[in-house]
């Protein structure tokens, strides 16, 4: 815009408009002066016979940094980050995508917008009523005699929802409709129920350790084993590092040296390991031979009982 002798930055702008329309004013004299070398046309008169081809941006999802799938419990609920919340009662049974946008909970099925709540509420259980209202469906029915507006108290799923999560368990609390409603349709007994629950909590507290410890261990991320090209280094001896997955070495206090010229897969290999040794319950801190030093360095002179504590 400096070539054209228009700096934006001369004066305020009360709107976007007035901004567009002096950058238009400027710009328009050079438009009808320069031309194409290989066609001749002018800027504005390709401007103008490109025009009809140019259509709106399309209409882009609503920024979410959180996705989950769930199906549609009996109660007309799902559950997501600990809290539930109410969909359309014509969508009961249905898979459904929960969304955990800025401010919102997006509930979609095929991909159209169902429902929205706020997010992260001080209640955990977030209900519209307008969601048990409506005729009846192939699915549900409308709960009051002549086919009224259903009416909904505060279920026994409710309550159990609330315990468990007060006992820390999130994710049960979050499974618990819909696992139950299938533990109802395949007939499951109570105590294989109840474990299936446990388990799925379990995975998920393990997982969430494992990513917990991977972005505190300081790891690069993508080098794994499986991502490691065995066939470029045959001198790797495959199934030997397979051995060394299994972390055996670490609880016989055992130490691993990988040495070899530069570029051979050292690093990643470390790596490799390291977040195997996460996964299987030990503490990981990666260091380069330059930051190590720095560190012995700088913590040289704390007695042992400090360096102990910071561990």
């Amino acid at each position: 815009m400096l070539r054209f002798a228009f700096d934006p930055c001369g004066q305020d702008w009360p709107h976007l408009e007035a901004l567009q329309a002096a950058t238009d004013a400027a710009l328009s004299p050079a438009g009808w002066r320069w031309r194409c070398p290989a066609t001749g046309t002018t800027v504005f008169e390709a401007w103008q016979a490109e025009l009809p081809h140019l259509g709106a941006l399309p209409k882009l999802p609503e920024p979410f940094d959180l996705v989950a799938e769930r199906r549609v419990g009996p109660d007309c609920t799902v559950s997501f980050e600990g809290r539930t919340y109410s969909v359309p009662f014509a969508w009961l049974g249905q898979a459904v995508e929960v969304r955990g946008a800025a401010r919102h909970v997006v509930i979609l099925a095929g991909g159209q917008e169902v429902a929205r709540h706020a997010r992260r509420t001080v209640s955990r259980i977030v209900l519209d009523p307008a969601h048990f209202e409506g005729p009846a469906t192939a699915r549900s029915l409308c709960g009051a005699r002549g086919g009224g507006a259903m009416s909904r108290g505060k279920v026994d799923l409710d309550t159990t929802r609330e315990r468990l999560a007060k006992l820390g368990l999130v994710h049960a609390a979050e499974q618990l409709a819909g696992r139950l409603g299938e533990a109802v349709k395949e007939s499951v007994p109570p105590h294989r129920f109840l474990d299936e629950l446990l388990e799925a909590e379990l995975v998920a507290r393990d997982e969430r350790r494992i990513k917990t410890s991977l972005r505190l261990s300081g790891l690069p991320l993508g080098q794994t084993l499986q991502s490691f090209d065995f066939s470029f280094q045959p001198a790797v001896d495959r199934s030997r590092i397979e051995t060394l997955a299994t972390c055996a070495w670490i609880r016989d206090t055992a130490t691993l040296l990988l040495q070899g010229p530069p570029g051979v897969g050292k690093t990643h290999l470390a790596v490799a390991l390291g977040a195997k040794a996460i996964e299987n319950g030990f503490s990981v801190v990666f260091f380069r031979l330059e930051e190590l030093l720095q560190a012995l360095r700088r913590d040289a002179d704390l007695p042992t009982s400090r360096l102990r504590q910071r561990k």
